[in-house]
């Protein structure tokens, strides 16, 4: 038998936001176009041939993963509900803390206040968990990702050099921190989820 996710968790498992909704990816139910949707993000996060040549089941792989959560924002301007956007939450080893990566909305959508959504429904997700604490890295370079995620009260707690395979130095990477305890805005997001489920029900 299946089983059930907590109830809790459940509340976010639709997201309604301005032009689009907020689901969690359930590979049982793919559409046909999802996973060249999928594709075209994971280019945006990482341009060159690694994901263009990537098949399927890679693009699958990377967006998902086994002990963590992943929602995606369909497009609810038309009638095909491209996936424009994605981010996922990974549970780590504590029970208490999170991961989250993979954020990104498509180029075409940016501006829409998609990727404050999507943060703000991931935060809401590991909430429902029963984390305490969620971390995310980012280029150093991403200014406008980083005035999302001070807002959202994420603070840099570390710096990280990268180097490429010859040990030059190519670009620093700022490790953010959040402490769930002291999170509001995922509060908005919650109240926003059961209004929407408030009024399909009736």
């Amino acid at each position: 038998m299946k089983e059930e996710p907590p109830k809790t968790a459940r509340a976010h498992d639709e997201h309604p936001v301005h032009g689009a909704t907020i689901v969690e990816l359930d590979r049982g139910e793919l559409r046909d176009t999802d996973v060249d949707d999928l594709r075209t993000l994971l280019q945006q996060l990482s341009p060159g041939t690694r994901w263009r040549d990537a098949s399927d089941e890679e693009v699958l792989d990377e967006v998902m993963v086994p002990h963590g959560y992943t929602c995606v924002v369909r497009d609810t301007l038309g009638d095909s509900q491209h996936i424009v956007a994605t981010g996922r939450v990974s549970f780590t080893e504590r029970a208490d803390e999170g991961y989250i990566d993979n954020v990104v909305v498509h180029a075409d959508r940016r501006g829409q206040g998609l990727g404050r959504a999507v943060m703000e429904h991931v935060i809401a997700i590991a909430r429902a968990r029963g984390m305490h604490t969620l971390t995310l890295t980012s280029n150093s370079e991403r200014t406008a990702a980083h005035s999302l995620y001070n807002s959202l009260g994420f603070e840099i707690v570390d710096e990280r050099q990268k180097y490429d395979k010859e040990g030059n130095p190519t670009h620093t990477t700022n490790v953010f921190e959040l402490d769930l305890n002291t999170f509001r805005s995922a509060d908005k997001t919650e109240r926003l989820n059961r209004s929407g489920m408030k009024k399909r029900s009736q």
